[in-house]
């Protein structure tokens, strides 16, 4: 067999041959694997033989552009979950090995507010519900929209200091058995969870216990003791860290001149939101009332 060319990605090596027949195997576990002159130091790394006349199957370019356009997929895939966990590697690092292995049933996402749960819950699930899609751009797509047009991903809020078990019945409850209207998941993600009361999370217990295959939960809690341990110790618990002042500085770059951007990151105590806050009109405001009547409490106007 004459190889033409090889290229070696990330998942697999590709190797492209002058003949009129494909076929598959795997390298053995030695160090290294030799394929008529080429060799690749990854174990058990899947070879994959491919006609040098073959053409790709969705653009019809040629073998090399076959490679990139699985690169770029790949590429894709991953973007959205990383661009959202950049300021959180070790969750990034995490929930990008589940997207890889395969997506647990129930996640519970655990950290300080404004340390970029709710992004990357999105993130995370437009990766699950893109991973068996026929068209996954358009279905990353849309799931990355807030609020979301794509019916397997359900996302509950409260409505004021609290879930309505109500709600949590009607639109997780009942709704997780249901079959998925597009691909082979449904997500469900449930913000602020650390405000679900005791018979909400009592009520999700048999979901968690007993899960439909088809069904992913996403817990986000700002409080660690809040969510009932039954819970917590029926999800995959993934630990946020509040930002760092310089992350949250990056962030706010362009929305106002770098002093109140320093400042607000500093006020903000790990919480991108709340430096959000600062840095905008109504802060702003905030701000200088404040430092109104402090300079008044110095000059003892009040």
């Amino acid at each position: 067999v004459k190889v033409v060319r090889a290229l070696e990605t990330a998942e697999m090596l590709f190797v492209w041959v002058k003949e009129t027949k494909v076929g598959e195997g795997c390298a053995n576990k030695s160090a290294e694997r030799a394929v008529d002159g080429v060799v690749t130091t990854r174990v058990d790394m899947p070879v994959k033989f491919l006609v040098d006349t073959e053409r790709c199957e969705s653009c019809g370019a040629p073998p090399q552009a076959k490679v990139e356009c699985r690169q770029k997929k790949a590429e894709a895939r991953m973007n959205a979950l990383a661009d959202a966990s950049g300021n959180q590697p070790r969750v990034g690092v995490a929930l990008g090995a589940a997207i890889t292995e395969g997506p647990s049933h129930a996640y519970l996402l655990r950290g300080p507010s404004g340390s970029g749960k709710s992004r990357i819950a999105r993130a995370f699930a437009a990766e699950i519900l893109a991973s068996d899609s026929s068209d996954p751009e358009e279905t990353r797509r849309r799931a990355l929209q807030d609020p979301s047009p794509h019916p397997d991903l359900v996302w509950l809020r409260p409505k004021g200091m609290s879930h309505a078990v109500a709600d949590v019945r009607e639109q997780l409850i009942k709704a997780a058995p249901l079959t998925p209207f597009e691909g082979a998941h449904r997500v469900f993600v449930v913000e602020a969870a650390d405000v679900l009361n005791e018979e909400s999370q009592n009520a999700m217990l048999k979901t968690l216990e007993e899960p439909p295959p088809h069904a992913h939960l996403i817990l986000l809690s700002s409080d660690a003791e809040s969510v009932l341990p039954t819970v917590a110790s029926r999800c995959q618990v993934i630990e946020f860290d509040a930002l760092g002042e310089a992350a949250i500085e990056a962030e706010l770059d362009g929305r106002a001149d770098p002093v109140t951007v320093k400042a607000a990151a500093r006020l903000a105590r790990g919480d991108l939101g709340r430096a959000r806050i600062l840095v905008s009109d109504r802060g702003k405001k905030i701000r200088g009332t404040v430092e109104s009547m402090m300079a008044s409490v110095i000059e003892g106007d009040l």
